[in-house]
């Protein structure tokens, strides 16, 4: 009897365990603070370079280019 409690609740748990849905499409990602050396701008190309296409920024890194400042919710409307 125990014997089929043990076999029966491990069945039960194993068909649990791979019922679950598996992402398929998993899309990588890096935050900016990686490169957090370089300007945002030079951050988004050596991540591009590597084929990642999606970043996360830190508030604080410099943009970088002809754009003075640092990336943060306070930059002004033509930076952006």
């Amino acid at each position: 009897m125990k014997r089929i409690y043990f076999i029966s609740s491990f069945l039960l748990c194993w068909a649990a365990a791979f019922s679950q849905n598996v992402v398929k499409d998993w899309k990588l990602a890096i935050q900016s603070w990686t490169f957090h050396k370089y300007s945002l701008l030079e951050s988004v190309d050596k991540a591009d370079s590597l084929g990642i296409r999606e970043l996360e920024v830190y508030p604080g890194q410099k943009v970088g280019g002809e754009i003075p400042g640092v990336f943060s919710f306070t930059l002004d409307k033509d930076a952006r």
